[in-house]
């Protein structure tokens, strides 16, 4: 595993904390899995758009991103 770190999502006055792995594997997609949701599918935006902005360029591989609810 690449990364592995912790994060949280605020809904009203509930906060949820996200656990959130990072490989990279041969290939050239980006998969993001886990918490099925809306805004899963507006993840791949926002992660390609980190990067850019980052000054990093995309990497010759794909990229897993898994999120879930941390136990």
């Amino acid at each position: 595993m690449l990364v592995h770190l912790f994060s949280a999502a605020v809904n009203g006055l509930v906060a949820t904390i996200i656990e959130i792995e990072v490989n990279t594997y041969r290939g050239q997609k980006l998969l993001i899995s886990g918490l099925p949701d809306t805004a899963i599918r507006e993840s791949y935006s926002r992660v390609t758009s980190a990067i850019t902005n980052s000054g990093y360029k995309h990497p010759q591989q794909s990229i897993i991103i898994n999120l879930a609810p941390a136990n």
